[in-house]
């Protein structure tokens, strides 16, 4: 069994023993006809060292991506999963979240004292933050999107920090399943560009 459908096990065990002890069976009524299906929601990050057309459409977005990682061109620079459950008609479902982050110390400065010289260092936060919630409208599924990202982007020079990157996104997008559409770009000589894809469980 891979990692993936243990976890997708485990959550519909999960839910069931909730459903089953906890909630009255007139609940249940309201809690199916307040939520729909679940899906996956993967963010991915990646850069790109020639710029993207902006009037890439979702159906090539793919075919370009594919090309372009195959010339070598792409870098991967993140990809994060989630689990969302729409919401009935016309209704947001329940905002799910995920936090990954991390404390690292880097160099800020130095000192110079008769008995020699010594480096300050100062602590930075770097991670990533994504939220999101689904709904259905009509056909289609809407996904309220945060997304947020902060990382090291290199070494530091002598005693200067390193640079760090940061990518904030948050939008609401209409996305058909299993089509990845473009989120964002940025970059003329490079492209940093963010990418959505749902897929039903």
């Amino acid at each position: 069994m891979s990692i993936k459908h243990f976890f997708v096990a485990f959550m519909l065990l999960t839910q069931g023993f909730v459903r089953a002890q906890d909630v009255p069976e007139h609940d249940n009524q309201v809690l199916e006809a307040e939520t729909g299906h679940s899906f996956t929601v993967q963010i991915t990050e990646l850069r790109l060292n020639i710029p993207l057309d902006p009037a890439v459409s979702s159906d090539d977005l793919a075919n370009q991506l594919k090309r372009f990682q195959e010339q070598g061109q792409v870098e991967m620079t993140e990809t994060v999963r989630i689990q969302a459950t729409e919401g009935a008609q016309g209704a947001s479902g329940p905002k799910s979240k995920v936090q990954f982050g991390s404390t690292v110390a880097v160099t800020s400065g130095s000192v110079s004292t008769p008995a020699g010289r010594s480096r300050q260092t100062q602590s930075i936060q770097v991670g990533t933050n994504v939220e999101v919630a689904l709904q259905r409208r009509d056909n289609k599924i809407f996904a309220q999107l945060h997304y947020e990202a902060s990382r090291l982007d290199g070494a530091g020079i002598d005693d200067t920090p390193p640079p760090i990157s940061t990518v904030q996104c948050e939008m609401i997008i209409g996305v058909t399943p299993g089509k990845p559409r473009l989120l964002s770009g940025l970059g003329t000589h490079r492209s940093t560009i963010l990418i959505i894809s749902i897929e039903p469980l």
